[in-house]
């Protein structure tokens, strides 16, 4: 690999509350619903077991960050509803000088992009674009 891009990512696996764990536990699954299309998600204790048994270690997204040693551009939006742009900055900082943070000013987590996709919005074209680039000039690097 001689680089890498990640937009929207998550800096660290356990994203539920004590109560909702809580729940989670008694009913034997939880119920996302994805805020942009609308569908539900069913997910089991198998999940929330293997966050909680590994997410120190074989899950730790904080020090897997500071192991990668190929150019790595982290995209986000500041207006992000389900990832907070805050993750991109932290994974920034765990990356130890090998990426280069790109906020995208009040864009949502799917860059614009709605479900259907019959139309690229404006901002997923800029950040495809910038994706692109980005690959094509690391891999001239090799």
């Amino acid at each position: 690999m001689s680089s890498l891009v990640t937009w929207s990512a998550i800096s660290f696996p356990n994203r539920w509350s004590p109560d909702d764990v809580i729940t989670w536990r008694k009913r034997g699954f939880a119920e996302i619903t994805n805020s942009r299309t609308g569908q539900v998600m069913r997910l089991e204790t198998d999940l929330l077991d293997d966050v909680e048994l590994h997410g120190n270690t074989k899950l730790n997204i904080g020090n897997a960050a500071g192991k990668i040693r190929v150019p790595w551009l982290i995209v986000h939006g500041t207006g992000d509803e389900t990832v907070p742009s805050t993750e991109a900055e932290h994974l920034h900082s765990m990356s130890k000088g090998a990426s280069t943070l790109r906020l995208i000013e009040g864009a949502n987590h799917g860059f614009d992009a709605k479900h259907p996709l019959n139309e690229v919005p404006p901002v997923l074209e800029k950040v495809v674009l910038e994706t692109a680039k980005f690959f094509v000039r690391n891999a001239s690097m090799k």
